[in-house]
């Protein structure tokens, strides 16, 4: 009888540590998965110059986290990845804006804004882009971007991040978005770069993702 109680002791200790790693896994994986991402943009001396000033205009972005729930709405079918959605589109059907798409249907908690309006609708981080001439640095840094680390790896998780860039007619240009899908892909810290390119489509102005992408799978130890 001993040797089958200390068995049956030996066997719950054994349980309880199991289930003591597994919890504790769990929560850092949570912990580590919900941590906010940062996005720094590089941006060249001028930007958004399409409409002629030579020094160009301020310019204003949005960064809009996407979500699998967020596709179940036909509304949001442009937002799936791969769709080739444009700046243009996202400005035109932007929420709470009186563009002239039909609205997309987002949590105005997914979007963050670089923005001088201050009735924008989303979490306005901080002003517009003005270049790396007029503030003095190229690179800004976007802190507090955050994104449910369960949904981080998900095939249709995205984040993009939409340019305003103007043309001549004083319409948003066509221009692709940064994109970074799925989140997890990548570590913690995004990198993308704003600039001018003589020649190219849409005036020259484009954006990029210059993100190296991490281990998928692995989370970055903090």
């Amino acid at each position: 009888m001993s040797r089958i109680r200390n068995e049956s002791v030996s066997a719950k200790a054994g349980f309880i540590r199991i289930a003591t790693v597994f919890l504790a896994a769990l929560a850092v994986a949570a912990s580590t998965g919900c941590a906010a991402r940062t996005l720094t943009i590089t941006q060249a001396d001028y930007i958004n110059t399409a409409m002629g000033k030579p020094t160009g205009d301020p310019l204003r972005v949005a960064i809009v986290c996407v979500y699998p729930k967020d596709l179940k709405n036909e509304v949001n079918d442009r937002l799936r990845p791969g769709t080739g959605i444009t700046a243009k589109e996202w400005f035109e059907r932007e929420p709470g804006s009186s563009g002239s798409g039909r609205p997309f249907n987002i949590s105005s908690k997914q979007v963050y804004l670089l923005t001088n309006r201050k009735d924008a609708w989303g979490i306005i981080k901080r002003g517009a882009l003005h270049g790396a001439d007029s503030e003095g640095s190229a690179q800004v840094k976007i802190t507090g971007i955050k994104f449910n680390g369960w949904k981080l790896h998900s095939r249709n998780s995205v984040i993009y991040v939409f340019p305003e860039f103007i043309g001549p007619d004083l319409e948003v240009l066509p221009v692709k978005p940064a994109i970074f899908r799925p989140p997890g892909k990548y570590t913690r810290k995004l990198f993308c770069e704003i600039g001018v390119k003589k020649g190219g489509p849409d005036h020259g102005q484009y954006i990029k993702q210059t993100t190296a992408p991490g281990l998928r799978g692995v989370r970055e130890k903090k």
